[in-house]
This record gives structure tokens, C-alpha cells and sequence, in this order.
């Protein structure tokens, strides 16, 4: 059976979508249009200075999803730098906060050299794209230290150790 629509219903219904926020003009269209642009993987430069003071520079991949998801890995991983044995990979977030501006938070755990969970890290990067095809940039990292018995995603809750640096990134093209 073939479902047929009248016109004034497809007119009714086209009414509803644009004031509901859907046309290719809206606000939503819009964040949607800046994910896709910003979707990519990105090689990331990071000068560090850790929970411990120590200096560190270390090189991220990063990638970005068009829908605000957010997934690194860098060469701290097995713990240089930090003294811990391996760190997860980091999974997060991120979201955009001006017109190249973006802040991406991401958590990871690390784990001692018997495989237990030591500490909760998060990493909150407030960057900016420095041209307008997204493919450059750079910002600030802060990095939190918690104990796996606390909630980083808790704003009251008050890290063990703190950190620092700064960052550029360029895409990755194929």
C-alpha cells in the first residue's frame, strides 16, 4: 500500500520543522555544519609540566568525532613522564565555545606495574583552530589527578595533583 500525503499536511509539516530549529539555517544546522568540519584526526604537540612539577613534552593523536565525541592517545601511555606503568587510551568530549574555539575534556586511567588502577587523569584542552579550514591550532591543557575512589566529572571534587601546559595540533590528511 502506498502512503500518499496531501499537500497541506506536507505544508504543515515543513511549517512544524522550521520552527521547530530543523532548517539548513538554524542554530542546530549550524553546530552540525561546525562538527563535520571539525571531524578529523589530529597530531597533537604537548609541552607538559606534570602533577610532580617535572617537564615534559609529549605527541598526541587525536581524534574528533562531528558529533562531539573525543578519543587520544600519546606517547605517555606507558608512563613516561608520570612514573606510573600504563595509562588507558582517553575518551571524552568536546564542544565548541567560539567561532574556532573548541574545549575538549577527555579521561584516562593509569595503572601501576601490577595492573592496578592508581589514578584518574583529566585532561581539559581550550584550544582554537588558527585557519579557517580547521586544520591548525593550538591552546592551553589542564590536567587533574584524582584517586580511582573519586569522581572527576564531579566539580566539587578536589584532585590530588594538578598539571599544566600548552599545545598546538595540525589534521591529519590522507
Amino acid at each position: 500500500m502506498k502512503l500518499r500525503l496531501s499537500k497541506p499536511f506536507l505544508v504543515l509539516l515543513s511549517g512544524w520543522l522550521l520552527l521547530a530549529g530543523i532548517a539548513p539555517g538554524s542554530a542546530a544546522a549550524q553546530e552540525g555544519l561546525f562538527g563535520a568540519r571539525v571531524a578529523g584526526s589530529f597530531l597533537a604537540q604537548l609541552e607538559l609540566t606534570g602533577p610532580s612539577g617535572d617537564e615534559f613534552p609529549v605527541q598526541a593523536l587525536a581524534t574528533l568525532s562531528a558529533d562531539g565525541g573525543a578519543v587520544a592517545t600519546d606517547t605517555d601511555d606507558f608512563g613516561f613522564g608520570t612514573g606510573t606503568f600504563f595509562h588507558s587510551p582517553k575518551q571524552g568530549a568536546w564542544k565548541r565555545t567560539g567561532r574556532r574555539a573548541v574545549s575538549i575534556t577527555l579521561l584516562e586511567f593509569a595503572y601501576d606495574s601490577q595492573g592496578a588502577l592508581t589514578t584518574i587523569y583529566k585532561l581539559v584542552f581550550d584550544g582554537r583552530f588558527s585557519d579557517r579550514n580547521l586544520n591548525t591550532g593550538e591552546g592551553t591543557v589542564t590536567l587533574d589527578a584524582f584517586l580511582p575512589t573519586q569522581d572527576p566529572l564531579d566539580p566539587d571534587e578536589d584532585p590530588i595533583a594538578t598539571g599544566s601546559g600548552t599545545f598546538s595540533v595540525q589534521r591529519i590528511k590522507a
